[in-house]
């Protein structure tokens, strides 16, 4: 039998930081699609040139994290692995799709019920929906 302390979290997460050439622009991005304030007062971040934050209407914050010489992954190519991605439902596919692509993402891959697609840094993501 497991002692109780194994079963008890030892963390919980604070929020997925995604490294990008420009943190604000990024930022910018991912508050067009989940909504939020960026930038928000955090005594957990200190916000700057080089480092935005996303606090979205349901508590999840995303960061974002100046890289000199990014270099974004290529999904699906093993040689240049995505290391992490985001999933995202939406309602209705079709209308999210076409937000996506006029704020400046970039659909890779498309298959019934979800798309991929990549963020203006090159991060892959996912739209789930119908």
């Amino acid at each position: 039998m497991t002692p109780p302390e194994e079963t008890q979290p030892l963390a919980t997460l604070e929020c997925v930081v995604l490294d990008c050439p420009d943190p604000g622009d990024l930022a910018m991005f991912y508050r067009s699609l989940l909504g939020g304030t960026i930038d928000q007062p955090d005594p957990r971040w200190a916000v700057g040139d080089r480092w935005a934050t996303l606090h979205t209407p349901t508590g999840q914050v995303l960061a974002f994290q100046a890289v000199d010489s990014y270099v974004p992954p290529r999904w699906p190519d093993p040689a240049h692995p995505q290391q992490l991605h985001l999933d995202f439902h939406v309602n209705v596919l079709e209308p999210a799709h076409r937000r996506v692509l006029a704020l400046g993402g970039r659909l890779l891959n498309s298959s019934r019920g979800w798309r991929v697609y990549a963020d203006p840094a090159g991060h892959p993501f996912c739209l789930v929906g119908t």
